[in-house]
């Protein structure tokens, strides 16, 4: 999975791998997809990867874009072990509702600080907030020393999602412009994102609360949001 933009072109290159390594196991092919797709962007430690930015700066029209560092993500994860992370989200969530009347401005000023992922690569403001987050970084960030002496449930609640987020995640990768992405998203929009209507307006609660998604329905995370962004 990608938590931001995939090109089309990558996808040729998991087929390759899928092709050369049929009689591996879905567990090591998944690590070697993720390996070639690194492999892939040689711009990543290279200056070609302002190649991308100014391509996108001239289509755009905005010469802010060319100062974009690159984007990309992926990852593999374990299908068999997401009840256990959605299980932990839950509970995370419960405890989140409980005591959002005190901690709403530490979630806030949380969220703003946490990894986060734009829906598209062409946005008005190169630096415009993105509606999903690294859920790990968001729960290390939650993880304050502070909140373990007022609030232990709250930070153990924490704590369990990275655990869950490292048994998920078989591999990783991803490009200097996202440096806290662990492998996986979760959504959650800024709470004022007034400024940006263009970019959010299909990707706002509403259309999120009306989704079809077993983890909405399993989850309080449908919750808590629709508590603190209201």
């Amino acid at each position: 999975m990608s938590n931001f933009f995939t090109p089309i072109n990558t996808w040729y290159n998991i087929l390759n791998v899928l092709q050369k390594n049929s009689e591996s196991s879905t567990y090591e092919i998944s690590k070697k997809i993720i390996n070639r797709y690194k492999k892939f962007y040689w711009y990543y430690w290279s200056p070609g990867h302002l190649i991308l930015p100014i391509l996108n700066a001239i289509g755009n029209r905005n010469i802010t874009h060319i100062f974009r560092p690159p984007l990309f993500t992926m990852s593999a994860i374990r299908t068999d072990k997401m009840n256990e992370l959605c299980s932990a989200i839950d509970e995370f969530s419960e405890l989140l509702l409980k005591n959002l009347s005190i901690y709403k401005t530490f979630i806030h000023d949380i969220r703003l600080e946490t990894e986060d992922f734009p829906h598209k690569l062409l946005t008005t403001d190169p630096l415009s907030m993105g509606f999903r987050i690294d859920v790990y970084h968001f729960a290390d960030l939650m993880a304050d020393p502070l909140l373990k002496i007022f609030e232990p449930d709250l930070f153990n609640a924490a704590q369990k999602i990275k655990r869950c987020v490292n048994m998920s995640v078989i591999k990783e990768w991803h490009q200097i412009g996202h440096p806290n992405a662990h492998g996986v998203g979760l959504f959650f929009p800024p709470k004022d994102f007034t400024n940006y209507p263009d970019i959010y307006k299909n990707y706002n609660l509403d259309n999120y609360m009306n989704s079809t998604l077993e983890f909405k329905d399993n989850c309080q995370w449908d919750e808590f949001l629709e508590c603190y962004l209201n």
